[in-house]
């Protein structure tokens, strides 16, 4: 029996955590060999409290082979199992998949030939509780993982806790056949930034290469993310040249549906991820709603719009400053209702007449006092460095147009517009034959000729509204 003790260790320790450590630190080491005259070797390991191992090795041609042994992450001792492989099982704080895989990949090449003698192919079980997990930019709190190979090698992989709860099938070979992920919860809340500016232990295997993950078909009957409950959730991903392709997206959320595309794409130096989607509600309001805005600023309104964008990094670094797209907005048959000023700069603008009433009833009384049904909202964005901008944005009525340029910031949360109200000609000359005033109501024509226009300035909660033109039509022959 050959016994060591470190009381201390001086290095630091490059690993996943909770192995990894820096010099400064100390933890006790203690390894124990049994040593026999056959080909048989057994090896025990305790790392602090972090860890213990007990591994048998045998001799062959190609030197000593792991034949059995299991880990026990925590406090516990690791006992050698009965039949050949190696288990994993235990507790840990917290657990940085990214890390691990980044890890795993360092120590075993995508090279069957040699993957076949790693430890990590004697792999049998999996159990182990973690205080939290961290994956794909997201935390979920106490997840309990249970996994285990099947008779063809298959991977099943069963996720527990308050974020997650369902089933991962990772293939023999996950580049000839996707890995398939059934949940019936998943919960996806973003990591905050680290705004500290001190690296998290393991951060730099954080910055995974798209060109290396394989096909992913995914489904969840309730995905939230965020605070927002998004209902029923599938998506497929496949290989591309240059990184990953999001070939299908739907989202069926009650309030609205989206269908998409996109992709993750590695070039040089440089990641970039760029999606289009389309979202289609039949209340503008229940969809605000259900998107977390304040759906109580319209009522009604068969809703589609279109959304192309991208920005430099991975799906995770997704921000509005990074974000750079176009967006398309189709709103029909519905009511804006009057509401508190600042509370629909969070759609973009959309609605920004929604915070006129008080001024507009100075001057349209008839038009605004009960709200504004409007026949239809169109306009587009260009989304640019946390702003969103247009110039063909309006507001069409039975009774008045309401045409809005200009910028909302998104990140900055204020607004820069200019709004123009075009009342709907109210009279017709006595002699215009009757076919002509009904076909000139039916087309909704506008008289641009008595307008008023609007500088909407200030942050979304107290923006600032001011008249700043007012054109009205003189007609002699009245």
């Amino acid at each position: 029996v050959v016994h060591h003790d470190h009381h201390a260790l001086p290095a630091a320790l490059d690993l996943p955590s909770p192995f990894g450590k820096p010099a400064a630190s100390a933890r006790r080491l203690s390894v124990e060999s049994r040593i026999t005259p056959g080909a048989e070797h057994v090896v025990s390991v305790r790392y602090g409290d972090i860890a213990s191992a007990t591994l048998r090795l045998v001799a062959d041609a190609g030197g000593l082979r792991l034949d059995r042994g299991a880990v026990v992450l925590g406090p516990g001792d690791a006992a050698l199992p009965d039949a050949p492989g190696l288990t994993v099982q235990g507790e840990v704080p917290a657990l940085d998949t990214g890390a691990w895989q980044a890890f795993v990949q360092e120590i075993a090449p995508g090279d069957a030939s040699r993957a076949d003698a790693s430890p990590l192919s004697r792999l049998r079980e999996v159990s182990v509780d973690a205080g939290s997990v961290s994956a794909i930019g997201a935390r979920f709190p106490a997840t309990r993982i249970r996994a285990a190979p099947d008779e063809d090698g298959r991977w099943r992989l069963v996720l527990e806790g308050r974020g997650v709860d369902g089933t991962v099938h990772i293939p023999r070979d996950p580049y000839a056949e996707p890995i398939t992920a059934e949940f019936e919860r998943f919960v996806l809340d973003p990591e905050p930034d680290d705004r500290s500016g001190n690296e998290r232990p393991g951060s730099e295997r954080l910055a995974l290469d798209p060109r290396g993950l394989p096909a992913l078909s995914f489904s969840s009957r309730h995905f939230v993310l965020g605070e927002r409950d998004l209902g029923q959730v599938t998506f497929a991903t496949v290989p591309s040249e240059e990184g990953m392709r999001l070939e299908r997206l739907d989202v069926q959320a009650g309030a609205f549906n989206v269908q998409g595309t996109g992709s993750w794409s590695h070039s040089g130096e440089v990641q970039r991820t760029g999606f289009v989607v389309r979202m289609h509600g039949d209340d503008l309001g229940r969809m605000l709603d259900a998107l977390g805005f304040d759906g109580d600023v319209v009522s009604d309104g068969k809703t589609d719009i279109s959304l192309r964008g991208s920005w430099a990094g991975t799906p995770a670094d997704f921000a509005l400053e990074r974000i750079a797209g176009v967006m398309h907005f189709l709103s029909v048959d519905g009511r804006l209702t009057q509401v508190e000023p600042g509370v629909t700069g969070r759609v973009f603008g959309l609605l920004t007449i929604t915070s006129l009433p008080r001024r507009l009833i100075l001057d349209f009384s008839d038009l605004f006092k009960e709200g504004f049904e409007f026949d239809r909202i169109d306009g587009t964005f260009a989304i640019e460095n946390g702003h969103a901008y247009t110039d063909d944005l309006l507001i069409e009525s039975n009774t008045a147009r309401i045409d809005i340029v200009g910028r909302t910031g998104l990140v900055t949360e204020d607004y820069d517009q200019l709004v123009t109200v075009i009342p709907k000609i109210s009279s017709i000359p006595p002699l215009v034959p009757l076919w002509l005033a009904q076909k000139i109501f039916d087309h909704n024509v506008f008289d641009k000729a008595f307008s008023y226009q609007y500088a909407i300035t200030g942050t979304w909660d107290a923006p600032v509204i001011e008249l700043v033109k007012t054109q009205r039509r003189v007609d002699n022959d009245q």
